[in-house]
């Protein structure tokens, strides 16, 4: 009768762990999606307090999520619009750049250049290496290879962005219901305490996001005004997004874009 126990016990415990690696793996393949999931729950909850204030002042709610979103894309919109002619004019000059760096690289006067500034750098072995590799076929598949991963990183990028986007509008169209559903689990005995407390929390992620996503937008604002009127950097456009998208990230991103902006400039 021990043995068969043991036997039994033993048996229930290795399902169990088949069962836990089982669920691991699951959620390890869904890994990308809940990531997903999270980030358009979280902002949901981070724009509902501006719907909400829309919506006490007579807008309906329809329409105070679509204002919302409309002034989000509209931010994002401008600050890109604001990079890209940025990199189209860096583009332009490095197009432009081009017969006379392969002019000088032919007479080597550029490897001389570089190897007077930069002593310690091997620029003639570098080059020869380059020239090796270049008449490699397998050089120009592997360069070929790289940029078609890029393409493939930066479409994956943005269907993360529309996929973000969709379930954020789906989650604060629903989000009252969504509590609700969340609140009828919850036993009525501690029911009005879990509410209470849910909507503390609710109303604190909110707060959080409103207040990152203003400061990053002054700060993005404020770098523009001084690399503008004051530094007269080339580039205060590209420094003013670096400083927003810097500021979004919470304790180490202001801190992380003011060194590059700063090392930028100088």
């Amino acid at each position: 009768m021990t043995i068969q126990n043991a036997f039994r016990s033993g048996l229930l415990a290795g399902l169990g762990a088949l069962v836990a690696l089982g669920i691991g793996a699951a959620l390890t393949s869904l890994a990308t999606i809940l990531t997903y999931i999270g980030a358009a729950l979280f902002l949901a909850l981070g724009f509902d307090p501006l719907v909400n204030w829309l919506g006490r002042k007579r807008i309906a709610r329809p329409l105070a999520i679509l204002i919302v979103l409309v002034a989000v894309l509209g931010v994002f919109a401008g600050l890109v619009l604001a990079i890209i002619p940025v990199v189209v004019d860096q583009i332009t000059k490095l197009v432009a750049q081009v017969p006379s760096m392969l002019s000088a690289i032919a007479d080597e006067s550029l490897i001389t250049a570089v190897e007077r500034t930069l002593p310690w750098l091997s620029v003639s072995d570098l080059f020869a290496d380059l020239s090796t590799r270049a008449r490699d076929p397998s050089f120009l598949g592997d360069i070929g290879g790289g940029v078609l991963q890029a393409g493939i990183g930066v479409a994956t990028g943005l269907a993360a962005v529309v996929i973000v986007l969709t379930l954020m509008l789906y989650f604060i169209a629903s989000l009252t219901n969504i509590k609700a559903a969340l609140y009828r689990l919850v036993p009525a005995s501690d029911r009005a305490q879990f509410v209470d407390i849910s909507e503390q929390i609710s109303d604190s992620v909110g707060r959080f996001v409103i207040g990152q996503a203003t400061l990053a937008l002054v700060n993005g604002v404020f770098t523009f005004t001084v690399l503008t009127f004051f530094v007269r950097f080339e580039y205060s456009a590209l420094f003013a997004f670096i400083a927003f998208a810097g500021s979004l990230i919470p304790l180490v991103g202001t801190v992380t874009a003011s060194v590059v902006i700063t090392l930028g400039v100088l």
